[in-house]
């Protein structure tokens, strides 16, 4: 059956729309990304964090709560004490405790300094040994809730960067979904392309009435990130990607999620299968 004039046109748009991106395959790899980036493991088990949220006409991906960060205990006096839990556990203030000594000793007889000296320096280090034991139980505890105040931190400073972006190509915030590796040569040298086969764009909203951080999937097609391969004259690279294409657009009514599989699985299996015989799916 002879192509319409409208897919023919399409299809040389395509063509030259391919031919004409700059691409350098060695900018995909996240491990080199110096802007925002996180992965699964980063936020398995905080508190406040809330994904795969399916409310009525509303689809939030990932939810942020805006967490207050919780003090250490009360600090007894002679100790130095962070109130960051991953920071140095309590310690003597030295000044401190050698001005309560100095003060305590003023009327003593010198005979007795050394004694004093050694109670009071006793007495501190057996408070200091009960107050470290409360300090690092409250710091385990309050190490993931301020993982999550960071990256809620980290989320709605992206947001304002986004939103105050008018460059020609300005920043975007894209969920992956099938973390490829594979080793790749290009213009003599070899790196490792460590990238998403399928990116969606999304958004990063407030909730005006809880504060939290929601991140939404834009209404856009997802994106087959097979550039590098093509770049690097990967075998099929560009068969693989046409397919991809197809068989997402075909499947509009089930768009793809990162919280189900079955949504995805089938384009990644096409791309390993189609791009090396050894190349293998593995779920995380």
């Amino acid at each position: 059956m002879t192509p319409a004039p409208r897919d023919l046109l399409h299809r040389l748009f395509e063509y030259i729309e391919e031919q004409a991106k700059d691409i350098d395959p060695r900018g995909f790899q996240v491990s080199k990304h110096s802007g925002f980036k996180c992965n699964p493991e980063d936020i398995a088990g905080l508190p406040g964090i809330h994904l795969d949220l399916q409310l009525e006409g509303d689809y939030i991906w990932l939810e942020v709560e805006r967490l207050e960060a919780d003090k250490p205990p009360a600090i007894p006096g002679l100790c130095r004490v962070s109130s960051d839990p991953f920071g140095q556990p309590p310690s003597l203030d030295e000044a401190a405790l050698l001005h309560r000594i100095h003060t305590e000793s003023a009327d003593s007889p010198s005979i007795e300094h050394a004694q004093l000296e050694a109670r009071i320096r006793g007495s501190a280090a057996q408070i200091l040994h009960e107050y470290t034991k409360l300090w690092k139980a409250w710091a385990e505890g309050e190490k993931p809730r301020r993982k999550t105040i960071s990256l809620y931190g980290d989320i709605f400073a992206l947001k304002h960067q986004l939103e105050a972006e008018e460059t020609a190509k300005p920043a975007e915030l894209v969920w992956g979904v099938g973390v490829a590796t594979w080793a790749m040569d290009f213009q003599g040298s070899s790196f490792l392309f460590t990238y998403p086969m399928l990116t969606q764009a999304a958004e990063i909203a407030l909730n005006e009435q809880t504060m939290a951080i929601e991140v939404r999937p834009r209404a856009t097609d997802t994106r087959v990130e097979m550039d590098a391969f093509v770049a690097c004259q990967v075998n099929g690279a560009a068969e693989v990607e046409k397919a991809a294409r197809e068989h997402l657009a075909k499947h509009k009514d089930r768009p793809v999620t990162p919280f189900d599989p079955s949504s995805y699985s089938d384009v990644l299996k096409l791309a390993a299968t189609n791009l090396n015989s050894k190349a293998r799916t593995r779920r995380f």
